[in-house]
């Protein structure tokens, strides 16, 4: 979004009806109700961000938050850089991949949710990041 954008109540108001179609249909997709996760706060090496190096990597023991079922869909609800403040954040869209490995219940009980990559972020900066993941009903 723009400056222009908002430059008329009729421009801002087609913008956010566009924004809002658009996260109404990638949450259409994901079909049924969403379980918010609590917030992953994680911070980039000062390499470029890459599935091979932290927070991501193996070594580093990647991102990881517990689940308590196992999940059918994942989507990216929130993404904000923390650190540096003041600075810029990217407006490109973000994809995470995951992952999920059932805990000791089997495949229906609490298992571990892994965040292998999130894609548009900078090197060396603090992020927070809420996740929503949907179950099979």
């Amino acid at each position: 979004m723009s400056a222009s954008d908002a430059a008329t109540p009729e421009t801002l108001a087609r913008v956010l009806n566009s924004i809002f179609l658009q996260l109404q249909t990638r949450l259409d997709e994901l079909g049924g109700a969403i379980y918010v996760l609590p917030t992953i706060t994680f911070d980039t090496a000062k390499a470029a961000p890459s599935p091979t190096v932290a927070p991501f990597s193996a070594a580093s023991g990647g991102l990881r938050i517990t689940c308590p079922f196992s999940p059918t869909g994942l989507v990216l609800l929130r993404l904000t850089r923390v650190r540096p403040s003041g600075q810029p954040v990217s407006t490109l869209p973000s994809d995470v991949k995951w992952r999920y490995a059932a805990g000791p219940g089997g495949s229906a009980g609490e298992g571990v949710l892994h965040i292998d990559f999130v894609t548009g972020l900078a090197a060396d900066c603090g992020y927070e990041m809420i996740v929503g993941v949907t179950r099979a009903q």
